[in-house]
């Protein structure tokens, strides 16, 4: 495709890059088995290994948001997950949780680890896959400071 019939379609880059974002974000999500009974710990480090999977949106994502793009939303599950977190923070009279503050730190570790994750590896000289699998088992442990004490 020649950047003419590009622009010719979407009008402009940012334009060409919202599509593309939509067309990733609304690949249908992987349903959760059991999430409903997951402590809340455990289902967060679970939607952020299913974060991993849309890699590609996040990427494109960041670009709109360095082109200065206000309509592009980053918090692409904000409903989701803010509505679990509240009803976590409702069933234990948890005060001190700042839901708000839980879910920017959730998505910071999705869009920092999707963004960079190959560099990362690079880095630490070992692959993505190991570094994703040991990244999301750093994230089960600190998630799980937010387990029901049984």
């Amino acid at each position: 495709m020649t950047r003419g019939l590009a622009y010719h379609y979407f009008g402009s880059r940012q334009e060409l890059l919202r599509a593309a974002a939509k067309r990733e974000i609304a690949r249908p999500r992987a349903e959760v088995p059991g999430a409903s009974e997951m402590e809340f710990g455990e289902w967060l480090a679970t939607m952020l290994d299913l974060s991993f999977d849309y890699k590609e949106a996040v990427h494109l994502i960041v670009l709109l948001v360095l082109d200065h793009d206000e309509m592009v939303k980053t918090l692409t599950t904000r409903r989701e997950v803010m509505g679990r977190i509240n009803g976590f923070i409702e069933d234990d009279e948890l005060e001190f949780v700042d839901a708000e503050a839980i879910y920017a730190a959730f998505a910071s570790m999705s869009y920092g680890f999707s963004l960079l994750h190959d560099r990362f590896a690079r880095e630490l000289g070992t692959t993505s896959e190991d570094l994703e699998e040991r990244v999301l088992k750093a994230a089960r442990l600190m998630f799980s400071s937010f387990q029901r004490p049984r």
